[in-house]
């Protein structure tokens, strides 16, 4: 405790306990807009099952930014996934213009079959 006091940390008795007074800086307010699907994901599951990776991220101030970077990758690789999985089903130009419906409903399923490739691929949802 002298230590986190040495370096500019506070503390406050609640219910009977010293609690440091650590506060996320504004910037760090972490939001689906902010950090994207992946990113919102993982953080939800990081609070879930690992809150003190969470706490040192956003003490280190490097939540957004890793979440909002591993996003990014994600969503390349999702689109990637997707291209893929249109192509291999038949779906191009001339098949959107000759049944639209089939199209779409391909790539709702290839979006689907890509996000949970994508999250097994990158760990989103596990330690």
């Amino acid at each position: 405790m002298e230590y986190m006091r040495q370096h500019g940390v506070d503390f406050r008795m609640v219910d009977g306990f010293m609690t440091p007074c650590i506060i996320m800086p504004k910037e760090q307010e972490i939001t689906y807009a902010t950090v994207g699907y992946y990113g919102w994901r993982r953080y939800k599951y990081l609070c879930h099952n690992n809150m003190n990776l969470v706490q040192e991220l956003a003490v280190d101030e490097k939540l957004q930014s890793t979440l909002a970077s591993l996003n990014e990758k994600c969503e390349a690789r999702e689109e990637e996934l997707k291209n893929r999985l249109m192509e291999r089903a038949g779906i191009d130009e001339e098949m959107w213009h000759k049944d639209w419906y089939k199209s779409y409903t391909t790539l709702e399923q290839s979006i689907h079959s890509a996000r949970e490739i994508v999250c097994e691929e990158f760990g989103i949802d596990r330690p």
